[in-house]
């Protein structure tokens, strides 16, 4: 009788060690979704003398507040894909189902409100009937040389796609184009430009993908590199706080019909 009661107590223990485990992966799972995957967005549009090409970009929700009826989301992206739009620049914002698996696209058209062609950077606004997931900045994170990070993006315009790496240099000196970015070693392809890369330790946003390297027309799909997130508020602060309100949630943001008629202002080039 001693022996069964002791191994009952053993088998309850297990037991609760076991859906401890369950429970505590499912919620890295689901932080993993909400402050990852799910702010992550495609972006598509047509440039100048392309008019027959799509172009796919990638960009994330960092900020969604409601205004009146809808909500007013906030897109980080790079420069270099809005600089040259031939049209709307349309934003999908994933669904996933009870499976955690890509199910479809909300739709809706972006406004530009500003751009910084130096850094690579460009904030989106635009619209939607719900509450967007919103990515978290990491602005104090000390990075090193084999820091684990991942990236995330719609790479040749298919699913939605993570890809794990680390970081071979926080401060790039060569090339001289890539002055102060991160390189990383996550593979990395046309049409992941704009999305986020993140810090393994937290899901929280160190960088913006911007570029991949080439030799002797050869991509070099682990040679990429990424602004580092804090570059945002450097630039906040070049514009004497105008572009705050992407991480300060105690300012307002923009309205639309200003944004529409006024964006040009605000088209901020170093």
């Amino acid at each position: 009788m001693y022996k069964l009661s002791i191994a009952i107590f053993l088998s309850v223990i297990c037991i609760t060690f076991a859906n401890e485990k369950t429970t505590s992966e499912e919620i890295e799972i689901k932080n993993f979704y909400e402050k990852c995957l799910c702010p992550t967005v495609k972006l598509t549009y047509k440039q100048k003398n392309e008019e027959k090409k799509e172009g796919v970009a990638s960009g994330f929700v960092v900020r969604s507040e409601k205004s009146g009826d809808k909500y007013r989301n906030i897109v980080v992206t790079a420069a270099h894909i809005v600089e040259s739009l031939n049209g709307d620049l349309n934003i999908s914002v994933p669904r996933f189902d009870k499976k955690l698996r890509l199910d479809k696209f909300d739709k809706f058209v972006g406004q530009i409100f500003a751009k910084n062609s130096t850094q690579d950077l460009a904030i989106v606004i635009f619209e939607s009937p719900f509450k967007c997931y919103e990515a978290m900045f990491d602005f104090d994170v000390d990075l090193f040389v084999s820091s684990k990070i991942f990236k995330v993006g719609y790479g040749l315009g298919d699913d939605i796609r993570y890809e794990s790496g680390e970081m071979n240099s926080t401060f790039i000196r060569e090339p001289k184009v890539f002055e102060g970015m991160y390189r990383f070693s996550s593979y990395t392809i046309f049409g992941d430009s704009g999305g986020p890369v993140f810090n393994k330790k937290n899901n929280k946003v160190i960088g913006v993908t911007i570029a991949i390297r080439s030799m002797e027309n050869q991509l070099l799909t682990h040679h990429a590199y990424a602004c580092p997130i804090f570059k945002i508020k450097e630039w906040d602060q070049k514009t004497n706080g105008n572009i705050g309100f992407c991480y300060d949630k105690n300012k307002k943001i923009p309205a639309l019909p200003f944004v529409q008629l006024m964006w040009r202002e605000y088209i901020i080039t170093e």
